[in-house]
């Protein structure tokens, strides 16, 4: 039975991997520090090149996060709708998946 139960875990994040990829994302830029001069996430960076197209989204996601409104429109303007986005897309994902289970739950109840 346990067994049984990890593995309905697992294809649950199987399934929903874009939405966790997504809120983890957000999670991380959220503990990241806004600072320009702070530990990146950014792969590029970690490869010695400073400019990299993401990171000024990224930094202003983060600055939002810790309260810094205009030190995120500094990095970039769309901060705030990137995160709109990411949350919106992330809770569409969750949704799809468990309006699927109840229409496959009724499909089935239908047939009995």
């Amino acid at each position: 039975m346990k067994r049984l139960r990890l593995k309905e875990l697992w294809d649950f994040f199987k399934i929903n991997f874009e939405g966790f990829a997504w809120l983890a994302a957000l999670v991380l830029l959220a503990l990241m520090s806004p600072a320009l001069d702070a530990p990146s996430l950014c792969a590029l960076r970690w490869l010695g090149i400073e400019s990299c197209p993401g990171c000024g989204l990224g930094h202003s996601i983060s600055a939002i996060f810790h309260g810094q409104i205009k030190a995120s429109f500094n990095y970039h303007p769309l901060g705030v709708f990137a995160i709109f986005i990411l949350s919106i897309r992330s809770v569409l994902v969750f949704k799809a998946y468990f309006l699927y289970q109840k229409q496959k739950s009724q499909h089935y109840d239908q047939n009995l």
